[in-house]
């Protein structure tokens, strides 16, 4: 609108002017706006394609629970990370060592991953 003003000289110039400032100024944060959402559906469209892999649970892992609910804890965490992701992982045995985790019959038929 205001190109065409000032193209035919209606009205006054500055009203004109402020209407193709206004308008070039729309259009770059509307193409920002567009970059900045492309960028971030890039990025989460990764994390989603290439997730980072678990973390393992080292040997030291909550020192002060009881030796048996380490050992509950962290095979039910290597379990989880079997079941959603495919990844086998060491859990705490009751001694304190790592140990790796099997999966069972049943872990496989609940498991998620491709």
């Amino acid at each position: 609108m205001g190109a065409y003003r000032i193209q035919r000289r209606i009205g006054r110039v500055w009203v004109s002017r402020l209407c193709c400032a206004i308008g070039v100024l729309g259009f770059v944060a509307f193409a920002a706006l567009f970059a900045y959402i492309s960028y971030g559906t890039k990025s989460f469209a990764d994390a989603l394609r290439n997730p980072r892999p678990a973390l393992q649970v080292p040997a030291n892992w909550a020192p002060n629970m009881s030796a048996p609910d380490r050992t509950k804890y962290s095979r039910y965490f290597a379990q989880a990370a079997f079941r959603e992701r495919g990844e086998l992982l060491k859990y705490i045995d009751g001694g304190g060592r790592l140990v790796d985790f099997m999966p069972t019959a049943e872990d496989r038929l609940y498991a998620h991953f491709p």
